[in-house]
């Protein structure tokens, strides 16, 4: 069985105002908490590190810089396939990127829940099956983009993509 890699994923340990302010995003819809997960997006090799943050929906969080020594490194953990809950291994081996809606719906059921709706695209793009979402294109007809879920960690999994 393969393993699902967290590589460059962090814990934030320490926030203080000068993670925020300065580096504050347009698009950030939080900042940074600790115990948050984040990956780093850039490395310059120095002391500091830029880390982003995304929704269970895909979206993004925020983005901050960090020290080294405010973050807990996750890389090297490896989950592996057997260790996912079994309903993740069984809606994986059903579904296949590029698959409507519909056709989702007709392997696997109505959804347990269904968001990511806005004025402009009323169907929704995140379907999910007890702990797997399936995020779909936006617009209706839009097809299956990937199967996502958390670990009991919190640790984000794409599962598809």
């Amino acid at each position: 069985m393969p393993s699902v890699s967290s590589i460059d994923i962090v814990r934030v340990l320490n926030v203080n105002e000068s993670n925020v302010s300065p580096h504050r995003m347009a698009w950030a819809c939080k900042t940074p908490r600790i115990g948050d997960l984040g990956t780093i997006v850039f490395d310059g090799g120095g002391d500091v590190v830029r880390v982003e943050s995304l929704q269970s929906c895909g979206q993004n969080a925020w983005s901050a810089e960090f020290r080294r020594s405010e973050l807990e490194y996750l890389h090297g953990q490896h989950i592996e396939w057997d260790q996912l809950p079994p309903v993740a291994f069984r809606i994986t081996e059903k579904l296949r990127i590029g698959m409507t809606r519909q056709e989702v719906i007709g392997i696997l059921g109505e959804p347990d829940e269904s968001g990511g709706v806005s004025r402009k695209y009323r169907s929704p793009s995140i379907l999910k099956y007890s702990c797997v979402e399936a995020h779909f294109e936006s617009w209706s007809q839009g097809g299956l983009k990937c199967l996502y879920m958390e670990n009991e960690d919190g640790i984000g999994i794409t599962l598809l993509d």
